[in-house]
């Protein structure tokens, strides 16, 4: 299952629980070569202050491959790239996967879409993995 909004996201279903989607998702950007930037446990976060959130993962990552020929087109994409997902768990316990849509990148920053092919195959394999 897949729900899209009007600001550029899009969510996407896992068949996994959230742990396993997490892992599954890493180990397949690390695979492909994909370097993991950023690890970012915001559920971690909010018990830091005493709070409990559902489990909420941000993971930033990217490959020069991918975003070297967009940002060449516009360096302003750069505040979008790495590329981020987000990996999160809805109160009835299924999880999720957030990710900011390719095509609507390339209409934000004036960037031919054709441009994003690589990263459009690359986000299809990942949620392969999941779905």
């Amino acid at each position: 299952m897949t729900i899209g909004q009007d600001n550029g996201l899009v969510s996407y279903l896992s068949r996994y629980s959230f742990e396993s989607t997490l892992t599954i998702l890493e180990g397949a950007i690390l695979k492909s070569g994909t370097t993991v930037y950023a690890k970012i446990d915001h559920a971690k976060g909010a018990h830091s202050l005493s709070e409990t959130m559902p489990p909420c993962t941000l993971l930033i990552f990217g490959h020069p491959k991918g975003g070297t020929p967009l940002m060449l087109q516009n360096p302003v994409i750069g505040i979008d790239l790495p590329l981020k997902l987000l990996a999160w768990q809805d109160p009835k316990g299924l999880t999720w996967v957030t990710v900011t849509e390719l095509t609507y990148l390339a209409k934000r920053h004036s960037i031919n879409e054709r441009s994003t092919s690589y990263l459009c195959d690359f986000f299809d394999v990942l949620v392969a993995e999941i779905s």
